[in-house]
């Protein structure tokens, strides 16, 4: 009987060795990453919340609706301005898409209609973003600075020139580019003049109005 019970301490004690041998297993460590948006578009990952393994690295993609347009990341993304871009996923993250409403008019379109009236909608502390075509080669231009009916409503905070992509042909057209503030809740007008400034110069050759209404 002492034998016996020798014999199972014995194999008691080396069951003990050889577990506490093994090696411990690792932890499986996971974080969340949530994807957001501001603005009308679209998220892959799609918005919500996903798990990933730590440190894995997620390629992301912001895709505007129709009528608006990519502005920039917020959050730790590896490129804050481009619509494809990557996260490390090290720890729980909030990625957001920012996206504005946009609203551009091309040089064919006012070839066909000099004078073009739109509507648009944009949230409270929105942004809003207006291209027209330009071509100052031919002397007209765009005021830079815009005629707002309500300026407690709506407020310029950009204005800019995009040269034509055919860099060195002469005559090609660019882009005049805006970009105004939603103030507050109401309704305003964005009127521009494409004119040639000069005295005697000719006026509103083209003419563009927005109606803004803001909610």
């Amino acid at each position: 009987m002492k034998s016996k019970l020798i014999l199972v301490c014995a194999v008691v004690a080396i069951s003990l060795c050889l577990f506490a041998c093994l090696p411990t297993p690792k932890q499986v460590v996971e974080y969340t990453l949530t994807m957001a948006v501001t603005g009308n578009g679209t998220t892959t990952p799609a918005v919500g919340d996903h798990i990933y393994l730590a440190n894995t690295v997620v390629n992301i993609t912001a895709t505007p609706d129709a009528g608006w347009e990519f502005v920039n990341w917020t959050g730790d993304v590896a490129d804050p301005n481009s619509t494809t871009t990557t996260v490390t996923v090290d720890t729980d993250k909030t990625v957001t898409a920012n996206f504005q409403v946009s609203v551009a008019v091309s040089c064919d379109d006012f070839m066909k209609q000099q004078h073009i009236s739109q509507e648009v909608e944009v949230a409270v502390d929105g942004s809003l973003t207006v291209t027209l075509c330009s071509n100052p080669t031919t002397g007209f231009m765009w005021s830079e600075t815009a005629e707002i009916s309500d300026q407690t409503v709506l407020q310029q905070t950009s204005h800019s020139f995009v040269p034509p992509e055919e860099a060195g042909i002469v005559g090609a057209a660019g882009q005049e580019i805006w970009t105004f503030k939603a103030l507050k809740e109401g309704t305003s007008t964005i009127s521009m003049e494409y004119s040639r400034p000069w005295e005697g110069g000719e006026k509103g050759e083209w003419t563009f109005v927005l109606t803004v209404t803001v909610k």
